[in-house]
């Protein structure tokens, strides 16, 4: 078989190969091309300053309709803080005016209906004892051991029984002047 030819080294390789001087050559640096100047503004056109002055004035106006808006909002808003203040201001008031009531009813006397008697009895601080309905009744005379209880209505065969609330027992709690107990 004949030897091979030898090729010719291409210009990279040349490039890439040492000089007979020892020294590397440097690679050969491709010419780039120049950069193109940037074209010169033109003067915008009448149809593009008005379209940019018509973007300018909705923007503005965007602006000015959502304060508007944001205004309207804290409106809204403070005009139902202060209805919310004064309802709340009214239902103190009508708090107040029926403890002032509920004080007033406190202190005075009550009905007590035992069968066919009707007795006027004093409370005060809503209370009333038992001991006190019995020593004008004398029921524990006549039923030894009895307890008494009062009711605000008369029950009908069958109903729940709901007495009033006693604390501690025989000292009757909640009652108001004027009202009858059975």
């Amino acid at each position: 078989m004949p030897p091979k030819a030898k090729r010719a080294p291409s210009s990279l390789a040349k490039a890439k190969a040492p000089a007979p001087g020892g020294k590397a050559a440097e690679p050969a640096k491709a010419a780039l091309p120049a950069k193109a100047a940037a074209p010169a503004k033109a003067a915008p056109s009448p149809e593009q300053v008005k379209k940019a002055e018509d973007e300018t004035k909705r923007a503005e106006e965007e602006k000015a309709r959502a304060s508007a808006e944001a205004e309207a909002k804290a409106s809204a808003q403070a005009e139902a803080e202060a209805k919310a203040a004064e309802e709340e201001k009214k239902q103190r008031e009508a708090a107040e005016q029926e403890l002032q009531r509920l004080a007033a009813l406190a202190n005075g006397e009550v009905t007590i209906r035992y069968s066919m008697y009707d007795e006027k009895f004093k409370i005060e601080n809503h209370t009333l004892k038992a001991e006190t309905i019995d020593e004008l009744y004398c029921l524990s005379d006549v039923m030894p051991g009895c307890f008494i209880h009062l009711a605000e209505k008369e029950f009908a065969y069958g109903e729940e029984q709901v007495f009033v609330r006693e604390d501690p027992p025989g000292t009757f709690k909640g009652l108001m002047t004027g009202e009858t107990y059975r």
